[in-house]
């Protein structure tokens, strides 16, 4: 991977601090783990930007350890053109099952864009919750999106009514699956959202998910509806892949009322708290992943979120510059890694 050629790691159950100089590949090492979860990087689209300078593909191996004491072995290998995925030594053709054995959050310092950028990101935030907490979910986004292609496509190519239309009943029933499933998931998630909120900020904050199309309607009629005005446009313009999660402190979008540094903690706490429903509701501990944890914060604010971090019950690895910036006080014990020129040590 950029800036580590080769690295093995024996971490910490629990807590892993991963401390070095900018540039020193702390950040890959993060993004290594990230990839072997969910297949891609959590700062590029573009896998060529993580594959090291001169090599054709990148490969992570891990092991986890499963609920009952087992351990499962997880493998990827991406290249500029392929991508060959292991689990448990058989090949699967998913990323998905990747994140299904081996669930990964992140918080950064550019986490605060989920709020600031469009409603894609906030799906993705709800989305990755569902897909482990509610069961048949995958399924109906596989199938919801598959008819959604093929809509589109008969819309951009001018087809007759009755083709853009033979989509309507799959799309539909898709659609209210997708969207009760968020649902469902929104209000178990409401309380560790309240509880993380309340401790990181000392705010309320309302959240609330718009489903993509009109209240009033069901999605058969508001695709009925807006056949001609979608015709037009050349795609579907309204429905669960145009839904975004709506939130609040006293009224107003948390995008103009919170700080920068509010916002980074009011992120910080729905990850948490999507991290905690999963322990939960599935009894599977998550690996968390918090870059450069310092940055933007104080001193206070970053106790308070170690704090939290060791209530957690996941994996956590934690990036910072310098090794004293971090209150390591909450966690009974903890590992040291050491980054330079991208070569990683334990320290003891």
């Amino acid at each position: 991977m950029r800036n580590i050629g080769q690295a093995t790691l024996a971490p910490h159950e629990a807590c892993n601090v991963v401390f070095g100089a900018n540039a020193s590949g702390k950040t890959s090492l993060l993004e290594a783990i990230h990839i072997l979860g969910l297949a891609r990087s959590f700062r590029t689209p573009h896998i060529k930007q993580v594959i090291a300078r001169g090599e054709d593909s990148l490969t992570v191996f891990g092991r986890r350890r499963r609920r009952d004491g087992s351990e499962l072995g997880l493998g990827i290998e991406r290249g500029r053109q392929e991508t060959r995925i292991r689990v448990g030594g058989a090949n699967v053709d998913r990323a998905a099952e990747l994140a299904r054995w081996l669930p990964v959050q992140v918080i950064t310092p550019e986490s605060h864009e989920i709020l600031e950028q469009g409603p894609k990101f906030r799906r993705q935030f709800l989305d990755w919750g569902v897909f482990h907490v509610e069961h048949g979910f995958i399924e109906a986004w596989r199938s919801y999106y598959r008819a959604l292609r093929q809509r589109n496509a008969a819309l951009r190519q001018g087809g007759t009514e009755e083709a853009i239309r033979l989509w309507d009943e799959t799309l539909a029933a898709n659609a209210t699956a997708l969207t009760q499933a968020r649902r469902t998931y929104l209000e178990r998630l409401r309380p560790w959202l309240a509880d993380y909120v309340g401790r990181l900020l000392g705010l309320e904050v309302r959240f609330d998910l718009h489903a993509g199309w009109a209240r009033d309607l069901s999605y058969g009629q508001a695709l009925a509806a807006a056949l001609g005005s979608d015709r037009e446009a050349g795609f579907t313009r309204q429905g669960p892949h145009r839904a975004d999660l709506s939130i609040r402190a006293e009224g107003v979008s948390v995008q103009q009322s919170l700080s920068r540094g509010q916002q980074k903690l009011l992120v910080a706490a729905m990850r948490l708290a999507q991290v905690r429903l999963l322990g939960e509701a599935q009894g599977e501990r998550c690996v968390l992943l918090v870059d450069d944890l310092p940055a933007e914060l104080d001193r206070e604010r970053r106790t308070r979120l170690m704090g939290l971090l060791s209530e957690a019950e996941a994996q956590v690895f934690v990036t910072s510059t310098e090794r004293d910036l971090l209150d390591l006080s909450p966690w009974a014990s903890c590992k040291l890694f050491h980054v330079e020129h991208g070569t990683i040590a334990e320290v003891v």
